[in-house]
């Protein structure tokens, strides 16, 4: 009996230290987890912080800008504007004046919309005006139809220097034979505006030293004889007797 009991005692110690070493177990282990738990959610920080140093914050799609659009303009009024600044500027030089500080704003915006409309097209918009003046008067007054084909025409002969040749040849003779009828009947002041026009035509080549190098090869279908020590434009401004003087022009 003493043997069983001291045996007893024994399991039962036995039965204790299992027990103690049970709950020792439970509390490393409910501590471990605790850790590990912890653990994990340092990491998840920790990874959020390195993505959002590699890549920022995910900022919202941006949304499109209302002003940055700008609509393209209609024609018939970019060039209707443009010819009432044009002929409000011609008018201030007629008498004496500079264009003022809001014309100057006013050309810069329209020559800005018809730029818009076509690519050069405030250049070839008023070098169709310079060549017929009558097509400011009416695009100023909303007839805009004739200015815009001969914009169109503008455009065409500025990207080909041989059409552009072409034409200058058939306008110079027509406007040549059409002064020379005007002096015949004694109509001086209508041919002096005639004049003028080719002046001004002679002047352009200053401009455009490829167009004026294909007509130095033709000047004899312009009424000129071949003096290559001489330009070309003060040659035909010469023939026409106009010399150097200056044609008006818009001047801005």
């Amino acid at each position: 009996m003493r043997t069983l009991s001291r045996e007893r005692a024994k399991d039962m110690a036995c039965d204790h230290d299992r027990a103690d070493r049970g709950r020792a177990f439970a509390e490393r282990r409910g501590i471990g987890e605790r850790l590990a738990e912890l653990v994990r959610k340092a990491a998840q920080r920790t990874r959020q912080i390195v993505d959002n140093l590699r890549t920022g914050p995910r900022a919202p799609a941006p949304q499109p800008e209302r002003s940055a659009f700008t609509p393209r303009p209609d024609p018939h009024h970019a060039v209707a504007r443009h010819g009432r600044i044009v002929s409000a500027i011609l008018f201030a030089q007629s008498v004496g004046d500079p264009a003022s500080p809001e014309q100057r704003v006013e050309l810069h915006a329209s020559r800005a919309a018809l730029d818009r409309l076509a690519p050069c097209g405030s250049h070839d918009l008023e070098a169709a005006f310079a060549a017929d003046r009558g097509l400011i008067r009416e695009a100023a007054g909303g007839q805009t139809q004739r200015a815009i084909r001969a914009m169109q025409l503008e455009a065409e002969l500025r990207t080909d220097p041989r059409l552009r040749a072409d034409m200058f040849i058939e306008r110079w003779q027509m406007l040549d034979q059409k002064r020379q009828r005007l002096l015949g009947q004694y109509e001086e002041r209508a041919a002096s505006r005639v004049t003028q026009t080719m002046a001004e035509m002679a002047k352009s080549l200053e401009r455009d030293p490829q167009l004026e190098s294909l007509l130095r090869g033709r000047r004899h279908q312009l009424g000129l004889s071949n003096i290559p020590e001489r330009s070309l434009d003060q040659s035909l401004a010469d023939m026409i007797g106009w010399g150097r003087s200056r044609g008006p022009s818009i001047g801005v």
